[in-house]
C-alpha cells in the first residue's frame, strides 16, 4: 500500500513521526509538505516538487494533517483520512469541511475530545506519537529548588500570563519561560526543568458560544519522556485512560498542584519523574501506530 500524508506546514511535525511508523510496518509511506517549518526539526517531511509528484499521484490513499488539503494533492478518487486538531479547526471547520468536500473523505481522526463530533464524517480518537528515538536520555538533576518551566508555542492560547502570574507568587521555585523558538532549544529546556506547565485552560468563545479550551498535546509527552512532571489541562472526558499528568483546570488548581509538588520530599519527585517517562516510552511506540493505521487504511484502500 502507498500513502501519502499530505500538509501544508505541519507545525508538530507530525506527517514525518507517521511516515516512520507506516515505514516500520510495510507501508510504502511518505510524509510531503508544503513548506519548511521554522522550528528546524531534525528530519522533516519532503517539500513537494516534481520530484514526489510521481508518488503523490500514485498513491492508494491520502492521509491529511491538520484539516487543510494543500494544493498540490490531486482530487483523485482515492480514500483520505483526515486529521483533526487545534484551534484552526475548531474555529474555521465549515471552511476546512468545504475545502474537503472535493475530497473522498472517509474517516476523521480526532486529537482531542473537544473536537468531537464536528465532523460529518466516522470520527475515531487518535493520540499522535512521538518519535522517542531522537530525544535525549535525561540524566537526574540534582535536587534542590524546583525548577518549573512554560515554554509556548502560542502564549495567548497557552494561558501564559495566568500561568506566570501564579508561578511568580510561589516560593520555594525557580521559574523560567519563554517561547518556542526551535526544537533543539525547545529540547535544551525541557531537559533543564523538573516540572513543567504545558497549558492552562482558557474560555473560548466563537460565534457566541463560550466553553473551556485545553486540552494536553505533544509536549506534555516530550516533557515527560524527558523526565519532567508535566502540569496541563483535561476539561473534557478523557478517552485515553489514566495518565502520570497532573491536572490543573484553572488558576487555583495550578498554584494546588505547584505547592504540592513544592511540598515533596526529593525521593518523590524522582519516582514521578521515573514514572513520567515509563509512561511516554510506553505510550508512544510507532510499531503499535504504524499497525493501527495500517489496519484503518485496509478498511478503504
Amino acid at each position: 500500500m502507498r500513502v501519502v500524508l499530505a500538509a501544508v506546514g505541519d507545525s508538530a511535525n507530525v506527517s514525518k513521526t507517521l511516515e516512520k511508523a507506516l515505514r516500520r510496518v510495510g507501508v510504502d509511506a511518505l510524509a510531503v509538505k508544503s513548506q519548511d517549518h521554522p522550528f528546524n526539526y531534525p528530519e522533516q517531511a519532503v517539500i513537494y516538487d516534481d520530484s514526489v509528484a510521481g508518488f503523490v499521484e500514485s498513491a492508494d490513499l491520502y492521509h491529511v494533517l491538520n484539516s487543510k488539503p494543500p494544493p498540490w494533492l490531486p482530487k483523485r478518487d482515492v480514500p483520505v483520512v483526515v486529521q483533526h486538531g487545534g484551534s484552526h479547526y475548531r474555529c474555521y471547520k465549515d471552511i476546512m469541511h468545504d475545502m474537503l468536500s472535493e475530497f473522498r473523505v472517509v474517516m476523521s481522526l480526532i486529537e482531542t475530545p473537544d473536537l468531537l463530533g464536528l465532523s460529518s464524517k466516522p470520527e475515531i480518537f487518535f493520540s499522535t506519537p512521538i518519535d522517542t528515538s531522537i530525544y535525549p536520555k535525561p540524566e537526574r538533576r540534582p535536587r534542590g529548588r524546583l525548577r518549573v518551566g512554560h515554554f509556548p508555542t502560542n502564549p495567548a492560547s497557552k494561558g501564559t500570563a495566568e500561568i506566570s502570574r501564579v508561578a511568580r507568587e510561589i516560593d520555594g521555585i525557580e521559574y523560567v519561560t519563554r517561547g518556542v523558538k526551535g526544537w533543539s532549544e525547545h529540547i535544551k529546556d525541557l531537559l533543564l526543568c523538573d516540572v513543567v506547565i504545558e497549558t492552562l485552560c482558557m474560555m473560548f468563545t466563537h460565534k457566541g458560544i463560550t466553553k473551556p479550551l485545553g486540552e494536553s498535546g505533544l509536549t506534555a509527552k516530550e516533557a515527560s519522556l524527558l523526565g519532567a512532571i508535566v502540569v496541563t489541562n483535561c476539561v473534557n472526558p478523557d478517552p485515553w485512560g489514566e495518565r502520570p499528568l497532573l491536572i490543573a483546570n484553572d488558576e487555583d488548581a495550578l498554584r494546588d498542584q505547584i505547592e504540592f509538588l513544592v511540598g515533596q520530599p526529593g525521593s518523590e519527585i524522582d519516582k514521578m519523574s521515573d514514572e513520567s517517562r515509563a509512561w511516554a516510552l510506553a505510550d508512544n511506540d510507532l510499531e503499535h501506530t504504524g499497525l493501527w493505521l495500517k489496519r484503518l487504511y485496509e478498511q478503504y484502500a
